[in-house]
């Protein structure tokens, strides 16, 4: 066999493997958050900091219909969503705020979330970096 071939022989085994690991994973998150709440498998959730089309609030209000504490933080510049979605916690923010943006993750930190999930971005940005930043910070 050429070494070409072995190449795309790894590179396709370690996708499925990869593949199926991603899927185990998802499998067992999704398990966690369906099943009927009980004190032991409440989770406290934020998604932040971002509302994009209304996703993220979708989300939150059916986690909290399955009993999760469940919370959408959303930066803008007006402190509304431009398309007039409902935010949960509306943040006014302009530029590069450090202090504001860590005040937010001051109070969620403080509110012992299970799970942070960034949606576009990390709870600490630039409004100019207007595309994925891929900058998410690990907690």
């Amino acid at each position: 066999m050429r070494a070409g071939g072995l190449v795309l022989r790894a590179r396709r085994q370690i996708a499925a493997v990869a593949e199926k690991a991603v899927s185990t994973v998802l499998q067992a998150v999704l398990r966690t958050l369906t099943q009927a709440p009980t004190p032991e498998n409440k989770h406290r959730i934020v998604m932040a900091p971002l509302n994009v089309a209304d996703q993220p609030m979708t989300l939150v209000r059916a986690l909290r219909r399955q009993g999760h504490y469940a919370r959408q933080v959303n930066y803008s510049a007006s402190g509304e969503h431009p398309f007039g979605y409902d935010l949960d916690i509306a943040v006014r923010i302009q530029g590069l705020n450090a202090r504001t943006q860590l005040e937010v993750l001051r109070d969620c930190l403080e509110q012992q979330f299970d799970i942070y999930h960034f949606w576009q971005r990390s709870f600490l940005f630039d409004r100019a970096l207007r595309n994925q930043t891929g900058l998410d910070l690990p907690l």
